[in-house]
């Protein structure tokens, strides 16, 4: 009988496996190794290993590689990066997650994902693999390596002065203001990590922009595994390497750091809800030195599961259950978690996730990130259950493009009186989720918006003419009651001052992405827009609009329009229908459109269905903030 591929671990002794990869003479000899079994307590002369940080790849596009007497496939992305480590006169110790764990033993497999902050943190090296390199990236690398200094920051406060000096190595030092850390020096340099770099050479652009679209940044347990490493992982495209501390400031030179100035509160505290917003390399180094404040950083990020889960929701995995388990080992006190386990549904796993999340931290932010379940996805999840495998920006299921600073400062909707009110509450049984809340309005009319800019112009032109008829409407209304403003229904207490809101309804970041001086206003912009017909001299409509205006409009593509019975209007998610309910939950970043279960219409507490998020005209920017008595007229909204 033939030896088994693997001895079994002793899951309560911090065991795992190292793979030895044995050396060759030759590039094209057989990959040989064995698996060698490892304490992580025993010490330091046990934990002497690597660990490689890598994606699978294509899983049907496999190499045989021998471990001890058996011939094991693996993808051909891993079988390249041990053909790429190996030494030609000495063994390597590498963990490798896809032939260190038995993938087929589910206790073991929970186990493991206890162990990973320790695998990870107590390695000697942590190795990125990014694939095979090609002159491109091999001249990209010469080019940071002559031309950058490594490191998130390179700040040094001078003694008796209230300036800020960083430098690189094509610069001489410069001084920087710095009387507010987060509002001066964060929004001045984006976060920049060595200060201004002079401008570089361009044949280095490709090669950057090949590290940057890596499917590495995109995929879920590489953002743990690259952030826990004590010290600077080593990223490895073939034959170049160089320290991932490199890549910040090569971002900023060559201007691809987005603006992480809407982040912060002015006591250096992150908003959870603008992180989704940042690409995922950003994100991987932001949390790799954020977590454990690597570096001088004057702001307060707690490594929460809430927080991790809304930096990385448009990144990708195999097993939805990993938008969760591939988490853990940032968080501290995992102890405090829901123990993973394999075995149970991904409902039930994101259900424990959430009660943990909303019952024990009273956080809600997962809702202003990821979208709801729509009939045409065919589960029978409940409605308060967001679809962790949607966690894209374009989708529009996707809520965090509505998401404003104002209500981001506050916490979330918050009404004067209730500051100390929960934001919700999952029921032992995770049946239901109860959320205190204002209902708003019902939903009237409803417009589908198209998935081109012709159609969409179409649309507006048509909105923007039922908006006027409205406000009119709306006006003869008003002036012929006279009621006080406790006595009033909630929709009139929000101001609908028509056509100028339809702009930022429809375009609702462009300020925070786009805010440069010399570009047109935003009503401007939408006029040109409108101007132009369907074809005039071969200009298609939006082409005489700014490229910022278009990529906002483009996030509207095949989301929905609405207008309330009282002249409300926002855009929500394409499942909306007549007769839904616009709703303000406390401590939730958007509003949210319900609907009552036709299961129990008529029945004393009528629930609800969670439809999706909405951006909505009158109540983004905070104007609710100075409205009193609204916290008397919040319900328990019962949500299956």
């Amino acid at each position: 009988m033939s030896q088994a591929l693997y001895e079994d671990l002793k899951l309560d002794a911090n065991q795992t496996r190292v793979l030895v990869l044995q050396p060759c003479r030759k590039d094209k000899d057989p990959i040989v190794c064995y698996l060698e079994i490892v304490d992580l307590t025993s010490g330091s002369s046990s934990i002497n290993f690597e660990a490689l940080s890598y994606v699978w790849g294509n899983l049907s596009d496999r190499r045989d590689i021998q471990i001890g007497p058996h011939v094991v496939a693996v993808t051909l992305n891993l079988e390249k990066a041990l053909r790429c480590l190996r030494g030609r006169k000495r063994s390597r110790r590498l963990w490798v997650d896809a032939v260190s764990i038995n993938q087929n033993d589910i206790p073991e497999r929970n186990y493991q994902v206890k162990l990973m902050s320790s695998i990870y943190r107590d390695a000697k090296k942590v190795l990125v693999w990014l694939g095979e390199s090609d002159k491109d990236i091999e001249r990209t690398v010469k080019w940071m390596r002559r031309s950058l200094s490594p490191g998130f920051f390179d700040v040094s406060i001078a003694k008796g002065t209230n300036d800020s000096k960083w430098h690189s190595k094509t610069d001489s030092p410069k001084d920087i203001p710095a009387s507010n850390p987060v509002t001066n020096w964060f929004r001045r340099s984006l976060l920049c990590g060595s200060g201004e770099i002079a401008t570089t050479d361009i044949k280095s652009d490709h090669g950057m922009q090949k590290l940057l679209e890596n499917p590495y940044w995109q995929r879920m347990w590489t953002c743990q595994e690259f952030a826990l490493a004590s010290w600077d992982p080593i990223v490895i495209c073939g034959r170049s390497s160089f320290e991932a501390s490199y890549l910040w400031p090569a971002l900023h030179a060559k201007g691809l750091l987005q603006d992480m100035s809407m982040l912060w509160t002015e006591d250096g505290i992150i908003n959870n809800g603008f992180t989704s917003n940042f690409p995922n390399i950003q994100t991987s180094i932001l949390i790799r030195h954020a977590m454990d404040n690597r570096g001088l950083l004057p702001y307060r990020l707690e490594p929460s599961l809430g927080l991790f889960l809304s930096m990385t929701c448009a990144r990708e995995c195999i097993d939805p259950k990993d938008k969760i388990y591939a988490l853990y080992g940032l968080v501290q006190h995992q102890d405090t978690l829901p123990a993973a386990d394999y075995e149970k549904s991904t409902e039930t796993i994101v259900k424990e996730t959430l009660s943990f999340l909303i019952n024990e931290r009273d956080e809600v932010d997962v809702y202003s990130f990821l979208g709801t379940f729509s009939k045409s996805d065919k589960v029978s999840f409940s409605s308060w259950v967001p679809n962790l495998s949607d966690g894209s920006l374009r989708s529009a299921k996707c809520p965090a493009h509505f998401i404003s600073r104002e209500i981001c400062s506050h916490g979330g909707f918050r009404f004067g009186g209730a500051q100390d009110q929960h934001n919700g509450r999952v029921s032992p049984d995770l049946t239901t989720l109860v959320v205190h809340g204002i209902q708003i309005d019902r939903l009237q009319k409803i417009f589908v918006l198209g998935n081109n800019l012709s159609q969409l112009r179409t649309q507006i032109i048509e909105i923007q003419e039922l908006l006027k008829h409205n406000q009119s409407i709306n006006r003869r209304e008003l002036s012929m009651v006279k009621t006080s403003e406790n006595q009033r229904p909630i929709a009139e207490l929000i101001n609908k001052p028509g056509v100028q809101n339809l702009w930022t309804t429809l375009a609702p970041r462009f300020d925070d992405n786009h805010g440069i001086k010399d570009m047109d206003s935003l009503p401007v912009q939408f006029e040109k827009f409108l101007g132009t017909s369907d074809i005039v001299d071969g200009v298609y409509p939006g082409m005489r609009a700014s490229p910022a205006l278009v990529q906002a409009l483009e996030h509207m593509f095949g989301r929905s329009f609405f207008i309330t019975e009282q002249g409300i209007f926002g855009v929500s998610v394409p499942d909306v229908q007549d007769g839904d309910e616009l709703a303000l939950l406390y401590g939730f970043k958007v509003p949210y459109i319900l609907r009552r279960s036709p299961e129990y219409l008529g029945a004393h507490s009528e629930p609800f269905l969670m439809v999706g998020g909405a951006y909505v005209s009158g109540v983004m920017l905070g104007e609710l903030a100075a409205v009193e008595g609204l916290s008397s007229r919040m319900k328990a909204l019962k949500i299956i």
